[in-house]
């Protein structure tokens, strides 16, 4: 449902048999006599891909010194750098098994993460060091420990890895359907799961995705700000950039709007990609005149929420440039996206990529009718789907179910075969017999123009079931008084049903979100739990 109609490129999705990910990254580079050409550009200097490649060979022969062998796994967590490309493309090339861990994750989920994956190294930067100490004890598997950077007295640095001789080793000849890399989610609703990708990932999401999405092309420059270790700047923001050959800004600071404008201007990034938030910190920090300023920008790109229509529209007119927005999940990549062959519907996530299949199902697993709400499912042969969640096969069977893979995702195609995300199933609120979708009073929230951010939930009531309460955060020169919990509560009223119309407003500086931009409802429904402070918290 909701295909392209649009030309495919040449062999578009066709995996071989035998695929190793990194040899079809650096083979082309190589092969077309690029490798000269830049592919990471770090600290505002252009990094070859040649340079890349002499480092990854080393750290692949290093690895196999050290006792990895194919099939073996090791934690890369850190910020985003150099070496962390050098480290899992070494990886992929002899067959071991990168993974991919937020670097932010503390003692609890690391440990399960170590243990979980059977890891047999880790590659960690100083600062992150504290929570593997103390859990390092516990975790005899784990032989090897590296740090990015410096090294200290006692564990050695990543440049050790580096620094044997050239070598030719040639690629591990795995399977398309051999185990490649895995990431593992953040655990906010329980212990992480770690999803295992395989080695065809890498054609089937980066054809679609670097292919017909981002539409990469040489001179490309692309910048996605947010860690690696998630599924969103893993694929468009780093691997899709190199496997057509572009290259990929690489920023290892906490994500700050000012320096973002900064950077896109003075490195002329071409492609940038990411989350809802941020493009509005970066609205609410520029200048109308920013148009004229970055006139390198051809292509934005949305996830991690739905993009509220109201960014969107904020955005073309004061930056001049597209924001396509898409639906995506870990296990996979994006699967349904706006493309500009067709006219953009905002506040829609566009189509499904050709060569996936997606449905809308009702509770009985059967396909509902267009505009109706139903459970998002993914057929199970997509070649870019994953693999496992690693020891965790209840899991696996809770969501495959007679064909198909369910993402926990609710929402509806149009006439037009557009998608429109409602919310996640468990995000759903119940009120007065009616279900509301936190999402679309969000978004509605955010059409007051001294709304940055709002995050919405239902509260236990015994009369209604559930009443809506919403988190919102104010521009700073918006003061949180009565009259403006009114002029949001009136402008709600106004644009949608009055059964969804918030009876509690609450003013905070911040709404709690995962590494990814999400916002962590389930945190919220906890803080509802307490007494809003005085002053800042409107019942109605």
């Amino acid at each position: 449902m909701g295909n392209w109609e649009v030309p495919l490129p040449p062999d578009y999705q066709k995996i071989p048999p035998v695929l190793n990910m990194a040899r079809a990254i650096c083979r082309p580079w190589l092969d077309r006599g690029d490798s000269g050409d830049t592919a990471i550009v770090y600290g505002g200097e252009p990094i070859a891909f040649e340079e890349i490649h002499a480092r990854m060979l080393r750290c692949a022969r290093s690895f196999m010194e050290l006792g990895l062998e194919w099939g073996d796994t090791f934690i890369l967590r850190s910020h985003n750098h150099p070496n962390y490309v050098v480290a899992v493309l070494a990886g992929l090339w002899m067959g071991a098994v990168p993974v991919l861990s937020n670097s932010l994750l503390g003692p609890r989920e690391l440990r399960h993460i170590v243990e979980n994956s059977n890891a047999k190294a880790i590659l960690v930067t100083k600062d992150r060091l504290g929570a593997l100490e103390e859990i390092r004890p516990a975790c005899p598997n784990l032989e090897h420990v590296y740090l990015f950077g410096d090294g200290s007295s006692n564990l050695p640095s990543f440049e050790e890895l580096l620094s044997s001789p050239p070598t030719n080793l040639d690629a591990v000849q795995t399977r398309s359907e051999d185990p490649a890399f895995m990431l593992y989610t953040s655990g906010t609703t329980g212990p992480p799961k770690g999803i295992v990708h395989a080695h065809r990932w890498i054609i089937a999401t980066g054809d679609a995705g670097g292919h017909l999405m981002l539409k990469l092309r040489p001179g490309d420059l692309s910048w996605n700000p947010a860690e690696f270790s998630f599924m969103y700047s893993w694929g468009q923001g780093l691997m899709h950039c190199l496997y057509m050959r572009t290259a990929v800004y690489i920023h290892n600071e906490r994500f700050d709007p000012s320096k973002a404008l900064r950077i896109l201007k003075q490195h002329g990034v071409t492609v940038f990609s990411t989350v809802p938030t941020a493009y509005r910190m970066i609205l609410a920090a520029g200048k109308p005149e920013e148009k004229d300023t970055l006139k390198n920008l051809r292509l934005c790109v949305s996830s991690g929420e739905t993009l509220p229509p109201e960014t969107y529209r904020a955005w073309k007119e004061r930056i001049g440039c597209e924001i396509i927005d898409g639906l995506g999940v870990s296990e996979l990549q994006k699967f349904c996206v706006n493309m500009d062959q067709e006219p953009i519907k905002p506040g829609s996530t566009g189509k499904v990529f050709p060569g996936y299949v997606m449905e809308v199902h009702d509770d009985e697993g059967k396909p509902v009718p267009d505009g109706e709400v139903g459970r998002v499912a993914i057929r199970d042969d997509c070649p870019g789907l994953f693999i496992e969640y690693r020891k965790m096969p209840e899991k696996w069977a809770e969501n495959h179910i007679n064909g198909w893979y369910y993402t926990g995702d609710l929402g509806r195609f149009d006439e037009d075969g557009y998608f429109w995300y409602v919310s996640r199933k468990d995000d759903l609120i119940k009120s007065r017999g009616y279900m509301v979708s936190p999402k679309e009073v969000e978004e509605t929230c955010l059409e007051h123009p001294g709304v940055i951010e709002a995050g919405v939930i239902g509260v236990p009531d015994t009369e209604t079931g559930y009443r809506i309460k919403a988190y919102v955060v104010l521009k700073p020169s918006v003061k949180p008084v009565t009259s403006i919990a009114r002029e949001i509560r009136d402008l709600i009223r106004e644009r949608i049903a009055l059964y969804k119309v918030p009876k509690i407003i609450e003013f905070v500086s911040d709404l709690p979100k995962t590494s990814t931009g999400k916002i962590r409802r389930n945190v919220l429904r906890e803080e509802a739990k307490k007494d809003g402070p005085e002053g800042r918290t409107f019942h109605f």
